[in-house]
């Protein structure tokens, strides 16, 4: 029977193990175990083995890091997988500075979630204002989570950790949205016609079919067909493929068919449906420079140019169009994303709502003097 002993100190003891070798050899090895008894089941494990004629401890391959991992990971996975590939270099230094010296065994939940809290708990003051807020918002921190999961889960995949640790996000209660009310977007949409011509098409289109920004900058002429009343979203800004990496083919009206058929006709010369003035791709992530003016004098209350895609699904949904097909419009990945503007449908829960009656004549409770 082997013997389990500490060559460490009492507060941080390292637990070394001897066992008897089949040619009757005694072999001194570490356990690499945090407990005494632990360290007795490896040497026992070790022991077994050699009973059955194999060797007593295989050795111990070199652990990754997790710096090793995130320079593996963004190499091999990210910069040829994924559309936020730049935002996961960003969010990658976050994970480094935390845990880029560890070896992936050593990333426990504990040690996670005490990142997390330190992440919740920074905080940061305006300069003009001396006002102190989160340093981080709660999306911002899940998104962190979200990647150092992933990762986990890649690591067992490719047999680098035996099991991935659980990350647990941040509950976030579901965030509401604005919309402009149908008078305001005809208010909104005339307005723009008369005075500012050469966004009127870009408003127009994502009123009438809320597309994202990014496919709204990135459309070309090619995917326009108004021949057939068809606008095909392949692409966003200068990438060749959109968010959710889909072709989507979504029929256009006669009243935005018009529009687009007399813009093509004055348009700057371009590849693009709806380039700057001088041709060029309009900037990355930024609305139109003059775009808060247009809303604002147009007698519409503050929205962002994001909640024109909130603006067409709304819209949509109170002309009565089904869930299913506004889902299909937009390209949203699951109809469960679409739902939140459900409750703006026609009769929404009505029909539901009245199959709970009750007859409130029944079972009164009859007074003591009366009763006598």
């Amino acid at each position: 029977m082997g013997s389990v002993f500490s060559r460490g100190t009492r507060s941080k003891p390292a637990w070394y193990g001897k066992y008897k070798e089949r040619t009757g050899k005694w072999k001194m090895v570490p356990t690499h175990q945090p407990t005494k008894a632990q360290a007795r089941k490896f040497i026992a494990a070790a022991e077994a083995r050699i009973a059955t004629g194999k060797v007593g401890v295989e050795p111990v391959r070199q652990e990754k890091t997790l710096g090793y991992l995130a320079d593996y990971w963004l190499e091999n996975h990210s910069a040829s997988n994924c559309v936020s590939h730049p935002d996961n270099v960003s969010r990658m230094k976050h994970l480094r500075e935390a845990f880029g010296k560890l070896s992936l065994s050593e990333i426990t939940a504990k040690r996670i979630d005490e990142f997390k809290a330190r992440m919740v708990r920074a905080t940061v003051k305006n300069p003009k204002t001396k006002k102190v807020s989160p340093r981080w918002s709660p999306s911002t921190i899940n998104r962190i989570l979200a990647l150092l999961r992933k990762m986990l889960n890649d690591a067992v995949r490719w047999d680098y950790l035996p099991a991935a640790p659980k990350v647990r996000l941040l509950p976030i209660p579901e965030q509401s949205f604005d919309f402009l009310i149908h008078d305001e977007a005809e208010r909104f949409l005339s307005w723009t016609r008369e005075n500012a011509p050469h966004d009127f098409p870009l408003y127009a289109t994502a009123i009438y079919l809320g597309p994202r920004m990014g496919e709204l900058y990135g459309l070309e002429w090619a995917d326009v067909n108004l021949d057939k009343g068809l606008i095909t979203f392949q692409r966003s800004y200068d990438r060749p493929y959109t968010k959710s990496k889909k072709i989507r083919h979504v029929r256009i009206n006669d009243q935005l068919n018009l529009i687009l058929k007399e813009w093509k006709r004055r348009c700057p010369p371009s590849v693009l449906a709806f380039s700057r003035p001088d041709g060029r791709m309009r900037v990355r992530e930024a609305e139109p420079p003059d775009f808060k003016d247009h809303i604002k004098d147009s007698d519409c209350h503050a929205i962002t140019f994001h909640d024109l895609r909130h603006t067409a699904a709304s819209l949509m949904v109170q002309a009565g169009v089904s869930l299913r097909a506004v889902q299909q419009i937009l390209g949203h990945c699951s109809v469960v994303v679409t739902e939140r503007y459900a409750h703006l449908a026609p009769g929404f829960q009505a029909s539901e709502a009245e199959r709970l009656h009750f007859d409130l004549t029944r079972g009164q409770v009859v007074p003591l003097a009366v009763a006598r």
